[in-house]
């Protein structure tokens, strides 16, 4: 995206989407694999916020995948209850074939590997929240597992554990320094000479979203969004009363950054960044429609951007709010073409469940891995091949007045 004006407030009135029967039967659709990370019931009794990545061993890693080959690695959050204290980090993985092919299952027993313990030895037990799994472009870069401990995200903080080995086991938790919470829910971006661009927000002075850079010195330091409620009011700058949680980046190619947002406005807000992430224009709302749930922005290779969220608008009851699952695509950040639904649950046919809060990740055999939370009793493994993604380009599925369209 150039460094044109920045794109103008799109106020479009909330538009219900067409009634469906299920997600669109497409014999030689995007989907080439579908399946659940571990069938439930678990030892837990509600799960939700996955996070996946996609790595493979290099020379300098302690540990190496099943025959060497790549590996596939999903993390979220489980216990009684969203909140509460017995709530943990939990982890599964899988091999990939860097072939490229796909088939079902493979995947380890689901195990526990942070909690609140970790970062707050002989503390009374809290909640852990919304994990982020990260690896650096080197080949001796451990993975990261970002994640939030606290009574609930007005009072959370953040913490981060290690692994050299390619996630089979974890170094000691590290509490990140005050005021910094880390990625919030999806993946931050490497911006070059050891740079962290983590996406963020926080809850406790209303919903904002801010972000945090990582120094390649280790050093943390935080940039605002201007416009924002209500913590800028008293500045004399124009207030925007867009209120935007848990941002997800796209990079555009020539720089530029574009980040997505979950809102209270029934709308998905953007901003935007000219400078590599050190400053960011105020959040505007898009003509997508979100009902308060979280949204997965993905940059492919080639250019194109990918969005997994909930075609819905807001003030549509729960669970209807969250009953379908789509993924749009763009070649802008701007236009957005329907490709295909995960998920989608008729209000009129019976009863509705949650699928929602999706993270997705290019692997290494060139496919787009896609996780979210299924029902909150498990956690679903979609498998989407960009070579099928052809006829999403046709002018029929475009995206118009935050319509999903019939084709």
């Amino acid at each position: 995206m150039s460094a044109a004006v920045l794109p103008p407030l799109v106020a479009v009135a909330a538009a219900q989407p067409a009634p469906r029967t299920g997600p669109v039967a497409e014999p030689h659709g995007p989907v080439v694999l579908r399946e659940l990370v571990f069938e439930p019931p678990a030892e837990f009794a509600e799960c939700h916020a996955s996070t996946v990545l996609a790595v493979a061993p290099g020379p300098g890693s302690e540990g190496a995948a099943t025959d060497g080959e790549p590996r596939l690695l999903v993390a979220w959050f489980g216990g009684s209850r969203e909140g509460a204290e017995d709530v943990a980090i939990w982890l599964a993985q899988r091999p990939l074939q860097a072939s490229g092919a796909v088939s079902p299952g493979g995947w380890s027993a689901p195990r526990l590997v942070a909690r609140s313990a970790d970062t707050e030895p002989g503390a009374a037990p809290l909640a852990t929240w919304n994990p982020v799994l990260h690896r650096g472009p080197g080949e001796d870069d451990p993975i990261e597992l970002f994640y939030k401990v606290g009574p609930n995200p007005r009072q959370w903080w953040g913490a981060v554990r290690r692994s050299h080995d390619l996630g089979d086991s974890w170094g000691p938790a590290e509490r990140l320094p005050a005021g910094f919470l880390g990625p919030i829910r999806s993946r931050p971006l490497e911006l070059g000479g050891g740079v962290l661009l983590a996406p963020s927000s926080s809850e406790h002075d209303g919903w904002r979203i801010h972000f945090e850079r990582r120094g390649a010195d280790g050093t943390w330091s935080r940039v605002e969004v201007p416009g924002q409620q209500p913590s800028s009011a008293g500045t004399g700058e124009a207030l925007s009363a867009i209120e935007a949680i848990q941002p997800s980046l796209l990079r555009h190619p020539d720089g530029d950054l574009q980040a997505l947002s979950r809102s209270r406005q029934g709308r998905i807000a953007e901003t935007f960044s000219r400078d590599g992430g050190r400053s960011w224009s105020p959040p505007q709302l898009t003509e997508l429609p979100n009902p308060s749930a979280g949204v997965e922005a993905l940059t492919l290779p080639g250019g194109n951007h990918l969005l997994v969220y909930n075609h819905h608008p807001g003030g549509v009851p729960w669970p209807e709010a969250r009953s379908r699952l789509d993924v749009a695509l763009s070649r802008d950040g701007r236009t957005w073409y329907a490709l295909t639904q995960l998920e989608y649950d008729d209000p009129e046919q019976g009863e509705l469940h949650e699928y929602s809060y999706p993270a997705a990740v290019v692997g290494p055999d060139g496919l787009v891995h896609v996780t979210y939370t299924w029902r909150r009793r498990s956690i679903r493994h979609v498998v989407l091949d960009p070579a099928r993604f052809g006829d999403a380009w046709s002018e029929s599925r475009r995206i118009v007045g935050g319509e999903w369209p019939e084709w």
